[in-house]
């Protein structure tokens, strides 16, 4: 049997994820404001890749995290990241 979600869960699901999102995005910013560093956030819906390089146009620098799961993937990068890096407009840093 496949999952099915009411159109009301599946607005509700997206709200909550919006509102994690808008979270994330001000404790990070709180952070990095307080180093003194200049920042805007934005948050998107969308596909992951085709939004962050839809956005990084204009922009010097990308920087990326990735998650590092086992000792031999510390030379691998995630497909998103590896995604990212193919089609960004500019140079992207990769943070572990």
């Amino acid at each position: 049997m496949i999952p099915v979600m009411l159109p009301t869960e599946v607005s509700r699901v997206a709200e909550a994820t919006r509102e994690a999102g808008s979270s994330i995005l001000m404790d990070g910013e709180q952070r990095v404001r307080a180093e003194g560093v200049p920042v805007e956030t934005v948050l998107r819906e969308g596909d992951t890749v085709q939004e962050i390089v839809k956005t990084a146009v204009g922009f010097d620098l990308i920087v990326i995290g990735t998650r590092v799961t086992k000792i031999r993937d510390l030379l691998l990068v995630g497909s998103l990241t590896r995604k990212v890096i193919r089609h960004s407009p500019c140079p992207v840093l990769v943070v572990k």
